[in-house]
């Protein structure tokens, strides 16, 4: 695969940080007056293309590696809010069901009289009383 010139490395880096080709190609140096042709040529090269994907693959590494880590911090600063008995009641059930909400358990929705089967099911717990 053809190397890419300094220049098109630089716009790959912009176009995968900001997604706007035209902003990528000012900010690598091209002139405004020819940033619309460039765009398209820069965008139309092979390598270009697969210096984004590239990038691309190793922002989503880093983000991943980032949420990994952090994630368990996170928990741990919830967990304390929730256990802090200085912090006001409402703080520590928002902070629990956020716990609750990333271990993947959701929030029950409460039942409501206009909601669909309810005389149903109000009919059926009458017949096993």
């Amino acid at each position: 695969m053809k190397e890419l010139t300094p220049r098109q490395r630089a716009f790959a880096t912009h176009y995968v940080s900001s997604g706007n080709a035209r902003q990528a190609a000012l900010l690598s140096g091209y002139s405004q007056s020819v940033a619309d042709v460039a765009t398209r040529e820069v965008l139309g090269s092979d390598a270009v293309q697969e210096q984004i994907s590239q990038l691309r693959r190793e922002a989503a590494e880093r983000t991943g590696e980032l949420l990994a880590t952090n994630a368990a911090r996170a928990a741990a600063v919830l967990a304390e809010i929730v256990n802090d008995p200085s912090i006001s009641p409402d703080t520590r059930v928002r902070a629990a069901l956020g716990l609750l909400d990333r271990a993947g358990f959701a929030t029950p929705t409460p039942i409501t009289p206009t909601d669909s089967g309810l005389d149903d099911f109000l009919r059926a717990a009458e017949r096993i009383e």
